[in-house]
């Protein structure tokens, strides 16, 4: 996830069940990789509920649901 703090950008991910924080800089640069996290992270927000209304609809039907 990126980050404003205050004109500097940052990203939070996991490394080996640690949370390692990056500097992605100040400026165009870094608005754009922070625009690109914002963007993969609603399409994740967005692939989990399709998955999930999908998975409703086939139970609906009487399909059983698989692991």
């Amino acid at each position: 996830m990126a980050y404003r703090r205050g004109r500097y950008y940052y990203r939070s991910r996991r490394v080996g069940g640690r949370v390692v924080t990056e500097y992605l800089g100040a400026g165009e640069g870094a608005e754009r990789s922070a625009a690109m996290e914002a963007r993969k992270r609603e399409e994740r927000a967005l692939g989990a509920q399709l998955r999930e209304l999908s998975a409703a609809v086939l139970r609906a039907h009487g399909y059983p649901h698989c692991h």
